[in-house]
């Protein structure tokens, strides 16, 4: 058994997925260094986004490794399975994981905002990593356990595009297996994120007729301030979930009734990789609190290790970090300020 290329977008496709995928690994790095270093900006629900973002990082490495197969092999034959069949274990457990981590940003921004259950939601942080790590493990050895894993290549002139590994084609009830190891739970989370964000950005329309006193009086802790404006920001990570993830699920549907058109193909690798490069855009480029953190460790770490540094005595070193722990200080009250007055 064995096959080899048939078409020019199966090497671009095979080449997009290790781009993309490098690009959201790395982009996964920063996001986990970010909010573990910086330790103003971990908030409960941003816990959730780093269970997410190891997620797509073990997502990105499977993919990794299954492109790998595709591009460096120039036939693929059983002799590759084993490799094979550990790429389809990681892909089915972290791609499952990704779904339903989504969906637990979802509903608890959901409780958060919409119901102002904030008690409720993080209470439901234990169930959320009980059904959100161990579901996916499940599934991934039940399949493992069935032998249906293997090369997913029995229609590939049908779907143009390289063979994945993931679900054997020639296995029995293989529809029934591409929705328990993937594509059902892609749909599902869709369909979930998207009726639990119209319903948060409806209630935030709603709360935006409030008068501001009342406002003020609900969010008067900093902390509470805090939390709100993560919990405000994080709403739109399963939106960039459902934007990029309805062209896999409109291919592999459409795959099963007719012949699907390159440019989805290329749409689909490119939304299945980059959930955690576009999350990293959103996080640390478009939230002007993590923007000011960072510029600030960046300006502390350039003026410690500068040439003009080199000659100061350690006393002047001290009274350096000193000036700038104090410039910190006084950019987080001044946001603090400002989110007050917002």
């Amino acid at each position: 058994m064995k096959f080899t290329f048939l078409h020019t977008i199966d090497k671009a496709y095979a080449g997009i997925a290790i781009v993309m995928s490098t690009l959201s690994i790395l982009s996964c790095v920063i996001i986990i260094a970010v909010l573990t270093s910086c330790k103003s900006l971990r908030t409960n629900g941003r816990t959730l986004l780093i269970c997410l973002t190891v997620a797509n990082f073990v997502s990105c490495f499977g993919s990794i490794v299954a492109a790998g197969v595709s591009v460096f092999t120039p036939e693929l034959t059983w002799s590759n399975f084993p490799v094979c069949a550990a790429a389809s274990a990681i892909s089915i457990v972290s791609n499952v994981c990704a779904y339903l981590w989504t969906c637990a940003i979802s509903l608890y921004v959901y409780l958060c905002i919409s119901w102002k259950k904030e008690t409720l939601a993080d209470k439901l942080r234990g169930v959320f990593h009980l059904v959100c790590w161990g579901f996916p493990v499940a599934v991934m050895v039940i399949a493992t356990a069935s032998d249906v894993i293997g090369f997913n290549f029995g229609k590939a002139k049908v779907e143009r595009r390289p063979p994945w590994c993931w679900i054997d084609r020639e296995t029995e009830k293989f529809e029934m297996w591409e929705l328990i190891t993937g594509l059902g739970w892609r749909i599902a989370t869709i369909v979930i994120c998207t009726a639990l964000y119209s319903f948060v950005q409806f209630s935030l329309s709603v709360q935006q007729g409030k008068p501001d006193e009342e406002q003020i009086n609900e969010f008067e802790e900093d902390l509470t301030l805090r939390t709100q404006k993560a919990n405000r920001k994080l709403r739109h990570i399963p939106l960039i979930f459902v934007v990029l993830n309805a062209w896999g699920a409109w291919q592999e549907m459409a795959s099963a009734l007719s012949t699907t058109a390159s440019w989805l193909v290329l749409m689909q690798v490119i939304g299945d990789h980059s959930q955690a490069f576009v999350n990293v855009i959103l996080l640390c480029f478009l939230s002007k609190d993590v923007r000011t953190k960072l510029t600030i460790k960046c300006q502390s770490i350039r003026h410690l290790f500068s040439k003009k540094t080199s000659g100061l005595r350690p006393l002047e070193l001290e009274e350096l970090r000193s000036d700038t722990n104090q410039l910190m200080e006084e950019i987080e009250l001044n946001g603090e300020n400002d989110q007050v007055q917002g």
